[in-house]
């Protein structure tokens, strides 16, 4: 399978297949609400933000999303009208909306969290013990390099 590949397919073939693997995760990651709705992975993303910050200014979602103020307006209201997130004045400052997650929206999460963990510890199961520690090796090599 690797046999005549230059050093350069070599790269293109791995960033190929990194890709599939993307699409393939992202893919297995929209999931059915018990209230009808869907959760796609960007939507996903937001509810990991607002988790990660407790709470988020429009434009710091505007900004951590690469979209516009009002399409973050938009984004949010669906966030909402879904019960993942809920908005609210800033008691320091009026004119600053802010998101939170609600109990819903958070319980969502953690079980998107725990199906995305059992999904990736049977991929990597799936792969040889030597074949799993030359890939925590290069794993942590590319870290590294991300880092630096």
């Amino acid at each position: 399978m690797l046999e005549g590949l230059t050093v350069e397919n070599l790269s293109e073939k791995i960033i190929s297949l990194f890709l599939k693997i993307s699409r393939n995760v992202k893919k297995n990651m929209v999931i059915e609400c018990k209230n009808g709705s869907r959760i796609n992975p960007l939507q996903m993303h937001a509810l990991l933000l607002i988790d990660q910050k407790e709470e988020i200014t429009m434009k710091e979602l505007a900004q951590n999303l690469d979209i516009s103020s009002p399409s973050a307006t938009a984004f949010a209201d669906r966030l909402v009208k879904n019960n993942w997130a809920k908005r609210y004045n800033d008691p320091k400052n009026r004119r600053s909306v802010k998101l939170c997650l609600t109990d819903f929206g958070k319980n969502i999460l953690e079980k998107k969290r725990e199906e995305r963990k059992k999904l990736t510890k049977k991929l990597i199961e799936s792969i040889p013990v030597k074949d799993r520690k030359d890939l925590l090796r290069i794993l942590e090599e590319i870290l590294s390099n991300l880092e630096n």
